[in-house]
């Protein structure tokens, strides 16, 4: 789960040089414009799960993004509130 205010958008991705996906799936929740879903495929032990979330507050191309990186382990939902 990624919670941000007025974000246009939010791309969340893997960046293990051994990932089995890029970019992750997710979508902005219904009813509440500041929440969005992410969900990786199965996370495997022992390999280190480190996402780079990129946000960006405005509908133009060249807009600024604004990045920050989370650790998953598996079995958790991790949050991320910025």
């Amino acid at each position: 789960d990624v919670l941000v205010r007025n974000a246009e958008t939010v791309a969340v991705y893997n960046i293990n040089p051994h990932r089995e996906e890029d970019e992750i799936d997710g979508f902005q929740a219904a009813g509440n414009n500041a929440l969005w879903q992410f969900e990786t495929m199965p996370l495997m032990p022992g390999v280190p799960h480190i996402y780079k979330v990129v946000f960006t507050f405005d509908d133009d191309d060249n807009a600024r993004e604004t990045v920050r990186y989370v650790r998953l382990i598996p079995g958790r939902i991790v949050t991320l509130v910025y």
